[in-house]
């Protein structure tokens, strides 16, 4: 397996991680000490991540379903594939 490196400033950055996780969630708990803010795009949310979203008024939750989303910063796709 090959690995990509990714050594971004993103304290001024708004970060968006599609999905909302087991995996979703501890990509956010990292990414928490780094980004700016961080918004979730996903149907649900993990209990955790909700929980976060109080906690952290960085970290925006936005609860979407079939709908579209296009960013233009920095974005994170985080999904379990099926083997």
């Amino acid at each position: 397996m090959a690995y990509f490196p990714m050594f971004v400033d993103l304290t001024q950055k708004k970060v968006t991680v599609i999905g909302a996780g087991n995996i979703a969630k501890r990509r956010i708990e990292t990414l928490l000490s780094f980004a700016g803010t961080i918004e979730v795009i996903a149907p649900d949310a993990c209990e955790k991540i909700k929980e976060l979203a109080k906690e952290a008024a960085r970290l925006i939750c936005e609860l979407v379903n079939g709908k579209t989303y296009k960013n233009e910063k920095v974005t994170l796709g985080v999904e379990k594939i099926s083997e």
